[in-house]
């Protein structure tokens, strides 16, 4: 009896294995293969991979923060969310003066601000799983045999899967809103962008971070 279960489940499995193959979705693979093309690019260098894999609201964002790098001063920064006042800081105070004044649209900044983070996190690494929900995709990533996963946020736009680098902002907001958060850095806002800046030594160089970039 046993031997013959033994046969029918041989006889049962390439059928499964063919219908699992079958029925695998079409749009979890157009992700896993954009995720794919998006690593390739960063990782050779690729100068387009921002105006190639990024999406929208991501360009929007990174358009505003252009703005504001040229034009608003420390009062005009303090009406900004956290995550934006302190992208903009970030960026005076890690871009040369002269490189900011030769970066014209978005994409240029996306690539000077993210390629060397996103290269070190996509180097070695593989897709583990992916959850498609409609129009929103996670990748969970991970270092060849590590447990840790690393997600990367994918939204559909009309010319395809693109990734969403400003997806974290809102959980940033959140997290600094909380009372005891706030008590901690000394109860305002501008108590903690200062804490801030001085714990990252943003205000340890000659440039004055808090003024417009010309």
């Amino acid at each position: 009896m046993k031997s013959l279960y033994i046969l029918i489940l041989l006889l049962y499995l390439p059928f499964q294995i063919q219908a699992q193959k079958t029925n695998s979705n079409p749009l979890i693979e157009n992700v896993k293969q954009t995720f794919t093309e998006f690593q390739t690019s960063v990782l050779k260098g690729d100068k387009e991979w921002p105006n190639k894999y990024v999406d929208a609201n991501s360009i929007q964002y990174f358009d505003h923060i252009l703005q504001l790098i040229h034009q608003a001063d420390s009062a005009q920064l303090m009406e900004e969310k956290y995550a934006t006042i302190l992208t903009v800081l970030y960026t005076r105070y890690l871009i040369p003066n002269e490189k900011i004044s030769t970066i014209k649209n978005s994409y240029d900044l996306i690539y000077y601000l993210n390629t060397s983070v996103i290269k070190i996190n996509l180097e070695n690494t593989v897709v583990k799983d992916i959850k498609l929900d409609k129009k929103t995709a996670i990748v969970f990533t991970s270092i060849t045999e590590e447990k840790e996963f690393m997600p990367y946020y994918f939204s559909l736009q009309n010319d395809g899967w693109k990734v969403n680098l400003i997806i974290d902002n809102e959980n940033f907001e959140q997290s600094f809103a909380r009372e005891e958060v706030m008590n901690s850095y000394g109860g305002t806002k501008e108590k903690i962008i200062e804490s801030i800046v001085h714990e990252r030594n943003w205000d340890n160089s000659d440039k004055n971070i808090w003024q417009p970039i010309p």
